[in-house]
């Protein structure tokens, strides 16, 4: 109990309540239902740029074009120890209790020297910041595909659209024409409340004077890549529909009837009493029961 009401102590479990949002908000982010695969690349870039300025100095970080390839273990390229990240609670800590003993903040400030280059290394070791195709599919955000080239689009063709060279050689001049238009002429793409479905469903929707579909091919790939899930989020949203459907009183439902009401579930999103059945299946449905009632009859 001594060892958890600790000065020590105190510090650590304040720095963690500062640094722990960071990765919670990543977290977070990429568990919503909106698909999100487009932002995955660019968010993970952001992510580690923004652990790494927590601890190291921004000169060494500008250096390198290719963030994992920063020195960032080296102690010259750190933050000394009055300017490492740890959050204001732990600042006015030492400030309030200037007569800590040196052994006790310098033990602090070397545990989170080795938690943010351990968590650092981490990242670079099992986030794909080289894969080429996660790269590619980030021309699903709008804000982004100033960072691409045609050739990094084209080359998601060939892993997800069986085309030719003709319609490839076309997929190549809109992924040129969408990179270099302008966002003001782009659909509108709300910061605010971004959505890669309504953005691309817009350009889809985009003619030509001739009436020709303006981003035919690549209006095609992105329907593709924007069906990718970018999380075990969906899944583990299924299974939670899933225990509620097929309950303890309904366990012998037969696998059609779960698959029919799992598909309703999941493709109908709005509340069971805001939803109004079209005309067709109403039909159906009393014709259905008018027949069970003259079976038992």
């Amino acid at each position: 109990m001594q060892y958890f009401t600790s000065d020590q102590m105190w510090l650590y479990f304040a720095f963690l309540e500062f640094v722990m949002p960071i990765l919670n908000d990543f977290n977070v982010m990429f568990q919503a239902g909106e698909s999100m695969i487009g932002y995955l690349h660019t968010e993970m870039v952001r992510l580690l740029r923004k652990m790494m300025g927590k601890f190291v100095t921004t000169s060494t970080i500008t250096a390198q074009s290719d963030i994992t390839k920063v020195d960032f273990r080296c102690t010259d390229n750190q933050h000394d120890n009055t300017r490492i990240a740890v959050g204001m609670k732990v600042r006015e800590f030492l400030s309030d209790n200037d007569d800590l003993p040196p052994q006790t903040v310098n033990n602090f400030f070397s545990t989170v020297r080795e938690f943010y280059c351990t968590m650092t290394e981490t990242m670079i070791k099992k986030f794909p910041f080289q894969d080429k195709v996660l790269r590619g599919i980030s021309f699903l955000n709008p804000l982004s595909k100033n960072k691409l080239s045609p050739d990094e689009v084209i080359s998601l063709s060939d892993r997800f659209l069986n085309y030719n060279q003709q319609e490839t050689s076309q997929l190549e001049d809109e992924a040129a024409e969408y990179i270099l238009t302008p966002l003001c002429d782009l659909p509108a793409f709300d910061q605010d409340t971004p959505s890669l479905n309504q953005f691309w469903t817009s350009i889809g929707n985009l003619k030509l004077p001739s009436g020709k579909q303006q981003f035919q091919h690549l209006f095609a790939l992105s329907k593709v890549v924007l069906a990718l899930p970018h999380s075990n989020a969906d899944t583990e949203r299924t299974f939670s529909m899933l225990k509620k459907i097929q309950s303890d009183p309904r366990d012998n439902l037969a696998d059609k009837t779960i698959h029919s009401l799992l598909s309703v579930k999941i493709n109908n999103p709005t509340d069971c009493h805001q939803y109004k059945p079209e005309p067709e299946l109403v039909k159906a449905a009393k014709s259905a029961c008018a027949l069970y009632k003259q079976s038992l009859s």
